[in-house]
């Protein structure tokens, strides 16, 4: 028996996803006799709307869908686009049918090699038109995903969207010729009439010439980790209950250094709504054979040989006829147009890969229902100076799934809440030309989900948050070559609930609530970023149905989007109702104090007005940092502070009246244990490395200064070397006034970090406050050759 069409929900033989509730059927009109009746639940999905008694306009201009996302800009001073068309194809009856191919060139513009792209981007348009049912597709080149994505869903006057994703980590696979694939199963009758006319283009961005030379960001390499051509269906993997595990078998080069699982995952069908299923004894204990179950916890398992490398818990997608069709019209929901991904971090685990043999890359999903796609790609990077890399695993930590499912249930209504956790480590060594590298890479996972059934099983709410943190740390014996932390949150919030119900005839009315927070900081020898993303939707509408189909109903959509990072900011707030924009409000201002920050939100938006006062409210103090050294060597005179607080009156000099002085300025200061020098030590030895003002600085290069070994370290070096240092202390004292916002800063000495803070919000009569930091496991640096000691200052959100 064939397998179902593929949809974002997967099959038309299903089409009819379950909603996120379970509906009373009116026996009560059939057996007037019987106390209470049983529910039958409705799906998640129903069939494409259409609403036969409004009379649209045939030559009204086709509605515009988008998913709200932070544009893509080309890097300062690139050169380009050099644009280049793909693929161009209408997908019409395409479901269980090999995918669209095409030969893949690199064109002439990328002469230059993978190394010459400062930015790729892959853009897929469409336009569709009739009715027609939302679809998953993937674009794959050379074996290796580009792009998951769902399409939209038609109306009778036409749709238009295009997705657009940063495609630059794959330079190396772009540089060599290969074959673009497209899988989108779509199926047409007289019923769904709407064909997807598709177009996908390649734009290029390139350094100026010669391009700067810092270690390579990409991979030399990308190895897929999919199923090979030819086809019927999709490249990536299928994967349809709890025991299922796919994958593929993979030989590492002996020369690679590291190595990343670039994961792509979409869940249809059965679990599409996994986030909602209740657990199997209330299936069992009510009888009801439609229902999805396994309870309301997934999560993906990646394994290399019998190693756990690492999970994903994913973020809830909810695709564009998804709960209430007419809520992702035309904003549709986050994630949907633009699938994530997810990177696991394997070099740890390189000490076992590297003996020239295959070893096993699978996928499993715990819980699993049908179905899941699911593939990934390996990006490699390679020691071009070594025919050979070694290495060992030093610890590896893969403890068990902790899962908790507290039930209690009456019939239809009930409560279920689900816990869970997880905590993932590897360490391990590669040596290569680069030398001895050591590296890390951890994940730490947690997540509760409430699913409330009421009113007899027609009324179901979800309460879930997934809280997922990983990072990586590498390190030789000289540096940290790299420090990569990222935190993600998603929040999901869902009710549906059903009224005015007759016969074959109800209302659902729905209320979503998603979103991610997310946080990521990244140090080491390329610099030091940072960013954070609040991405928040909130929509509610209803639906008529009658025997099955929505003949009618409404929905109202709003977005909250706001990016602040070391590479720029954006903000984006859109709301929508029934296909139109009701309001759109967008900027890439970094001014923190704007109209849209957080839930409330105004229509200003007063550019020049956040610039002067960005400009006004600086810090205008010194702020000064002391390196206290205790040695025991004889005492040195610390010099004084080169400034008096601004405070300072000498009434003296002014016999007339004077008003009283004003407040003296308020100390802030973080409780902590003081840091108290050895007994018997000497000292302190304090020097001032640097002063500054920090005015406007965002976006401008780091404040440096020269360091050199005061000169008692240097004697105490050359009397028994950096060994002498009892106690380092570095202090960071600062001083503001007026209005400003607090500011992340970090302090290096010749690349290596020794202190992340957070500044002061100040007030009107100013404040003062100052950090202290036992620096002493830095001796060695402290006492070796003169190299830059460096300030980054950039805004937190």
């Amino acid at each position: 028996m064939a397998s179902p069409p593929t949809t974002a929900a997967a099959s038309p033989l299903r089409r009819r996803r379950r909603h996120l509730l379970l509906v009373v059927v009116l026996l009560l009109l059939l057996l007037p006799l019987v106390a209470s009746a049983a529910a039958v639940p409705h799906r998640h999905r129903l069939p494409s709307h259409h609403l036969a008694s409004l009379k649209l306009n045939a030559s009204a201009p086709p509605t515009t869908y988008f998913e709200v996302d932070r544009p893509i800009r080309p890097p300062r001073g690139s050169l380009g686009p050099c644009s280049m068309l793909l693929l161009s194809n209408s997908f019409g009856a395409t479901y269980g049918r090999p995918p669209v191919t095409a030969a893949y060139a690199p064109p002439s513009c990328l002469g230059g090699g993978a190394s010459s792209i400062a930015l790729a981007v892959l853009e897929w348009s469409a336009d569709c038109r009739g009715r027609q049912f939302d679809r998953i597709f993937g674009v794959w080149l050379s074996g290796a995903e580009l792009l998951r994505s769902c399409t939209a869903e038609p109306r009778a006057t036409g749709i238009v969207w295009s997705v657009s994703r940063d495609v630059t980590r794959y330079a190396a696979l772009l540089a060599e010729p290969g074959e673009i694939a497209v899988y989108l199963g779509n199926l047409v009758d007289s019923t769904y009439t709407g064909v997807y006319h598709a177009n996908l283009t390649l734009h290029l961005y390139f350094h100026p010439a010669p391009p700067p030379p810092p270690p390579p960001q990409q991979a030399d390499l990308i190895v897929p980790i999919s199923r090979s051509l030819p086809l019927n269906d999709g490249q990536w993997f299928a994967i349809q209950n709890s025991t299922d595990v796919q994958g593929k078998r993979l030989t590492i080069p002996s020369n690679t250094y590291r190595a990343v699982l670039e994961v792509f995952v979409s869940f249809h069908s059965n679990d599409e709504f996994w986030y909602t299923n209740p657990p199997n004894e209330y299936i069992e204990a009510n009888n009801l054979s439609n229902v999805p179950a396994n309870g309301a916890f997934r999560e993906v398992i990646i394994k290399v040989n019998d190693d756990i490398v690492g999970a994903i818990w994913p973020f809830t997608v909810i695709y564009t006829g998804g709960v209430n069709p007419l809520l992702w019209r035309p904003i549709t929901g986050i994630g949907s147009f633009n699938l994530p991904t997810y990177d696991i971090d394997i070099t740890p685990f390189l000490g076992k890969l590297l003996d020239g043999k295959e070893h096993d890359f699978g996928f499993g999903v715990t819980n699993a229902l049908d179905v899941w796609y699911i593939d990934a790609n390996l990006h490699l990077w390679l020691d071009h100076k070594s025919e050979k890399t070694t290495g060992s695993l030093i610890s590896y930590e893969a403890q068990g799934l902790v899962l908790n499912v507290d039930s209690g249930f009456s019939g239809l209504d009930g409560q279920f809440v689900t816990s869970a956790s997880r905590h993932i480590s590897a360490t391990g060594l590669v040596k290569s030309s680069y030398g001895e590298v050591t590296t890390n890479f951890y994940q730490r996972f947690s997540y509760v989900n409430s699913n409330v059934y009421s009113k007899n099983g027609s009324v179901q709410v979800v309460n879930q948050t997934i809280d997922a943190k990983s990072g990586v740390f590498a390190k030789d014996a000289l540096a940290v070559l790299l420090s990569e932390e990222l935190h993600q949150i998603f929040p999901l919030y869902v009710y549906t609930g059903t009224s005015d119900e007759e016969a074959d005839e109800y209302t659902l009315i729905s209320y979503v609530k998603l979103g991610v927070d997310e946080k990521e900081t990244s140090g080491g020898k390329m610099g030091f970023s940072y960013n954070s993303l609040r991405n928040a939707q909130s929509a509610h509408g209803s639906m008529k149905v009658k025997k099955n189909l929505v003949v009618g109903g409404l929905g109202e959509t709003h977005q909250a989007y706001k990016y602040v990072g070391t590479d720029g900011c954006y903000f984006r707030d859109v709301r929508s109702k029934n296909y139109t924009v009701l309001s759109d409000h967008s900027g890439d201002s970094c001014t923190k104090r704007n109209p849209y920050n957080g839930a409330k939100f105004s229509l200003r938006n007063d550019q020049s007005a956040r610039r002067k006062l960005m400009v006004n409210n600086i810090y205008s103090r010194l702020l000064a940092l002391l390196l206290l050294l205790l040695l025991p060597i004889a005492p040195l005179a610390a010099p004084r502070r080169s400034r008096f607080p601004s405070t300072l009156r000498l009434a003296s000099f002014d016999a007339s009246p004077s008003p009283p002085p004003p407040p003296p300025p308020t100390t802030f200061f973080e409780v902590d244990r003081p840091i108290r020098p050895p007994r018997g030590s000497v000292g302190p030895c304090s020097t001032l490395l640097l002063s500054h003002s920090f005015g406007y600085t965002y976006g401008r290069a780091p404040v440096t200064a020269a360091y050199a070994p005061p000169a008692c370290l240097a004697a105490a070096a050359a009397g028994g070397s950096s060994s002498s240092l009892a106690l380092a202390v570095l202090e960071w004292s600062a001083d503001c006034r007026g209005r400003q916002f607090d500011r992340i800063l970090g302090v290096w000495l010749s690349g290596a970090e020794l202190l992340r803070s957070c500044t002061a919000e100040p007030r009107a009569i100013g404040i003062v406050w100052s950090v202290s930091r036992d620096v002493s496991r830095y001796a060695a640096l402290l006492a070796g050759e003169n190299g830059d000691y460096t300030i980054l200052k950039i805004e937190l959100r």
